[in-house]
């Protein structure tokens, strides 16, 4: 594996792991995670395709999150890796990463040869995370983060409950998913294109 390193539109360094031989494939990995979210996906590809996973700014390794963001922002940083790679590009984007996959083919169509995107989130006429976005919020601002992203589990993903509250009793996922609530959190009120 090696690490690519992009500069994006407002000169900060984006990173992507890079794994294997073949056509390229470029994976946005879902929020609450970072690009080791598709380890172990990716270890099933590399024998036929290069696989290059972003790490999203609020997510990555060292992440800093500047509020507020965009998935405009993201769309560039995803051409910005993008432009590293030899064409035909396939996008891959899950979940949030799929809006986010969605946004930069908007921004670059010829920078990819298609999309696949695994369960974007789409909302049509409100926000996706409704009135529990703002609970969640405020799970935040009180300075409990496992509260909120049991909030964004269980009632905006809608996470079975049982299994959402099972998460948030266990150490280390409260632990990992703490370490993501902020971005995680924030996710859910960004800007998109279809709804300006």
């Amino acid at each position: 594996m090696t690490e690519r390193l992009a500069s994006s539109g407002d000169g900060r360094p984006i990173t992507a792991l890079d794994d294997g031989r073949g056509p390229n494939l470029l994976v946005v990995h879902p929020g609450g995670g970072d690009a080791a979210t598709w380890d172990g996906i990716t270890r099933q590809l590399t024998d036929d395709f290069r696989v290059v996973r972003i790490n999203r700014r609020d997510y990555g390794p060292g992440a800093d999150i500047a509020l507020p963001h965009s998935m405009a922002v993201e769309a560039a940083d995803i051409v910005a890796v993008a432009g590293l790679l030899k064409p035909p590009v396939l996008l891959v984007g899950h979940s949030s990463g799929a809006v986010a996959a969605m946004e930069a083919a908007l921004l670059a169509p010829s920078a990819f040869a298609g999309l696949f995107l695994h369960e974007p989130p789409m909302p049509t006429r409100e926000s996706v995370a409704g009135v529990a976005g703002v609970r969640a919020r405020a799970a935040l601002d009180a300075d409990d983060p496992v509260e909120a992203v049991r909030i964004h589990r269980r009632d905006i993903v809608r996470m079975p409950a049982g299994t959402a509250d099972a998460m948030s009793a266990d150490q280390r996922v409260r632990a990992a998913l703490s370490t993501h609530a902020e971005a995680l959190i924030a996710q859910p009120g960004r800007p998109m294109r279809s709804q300006h």
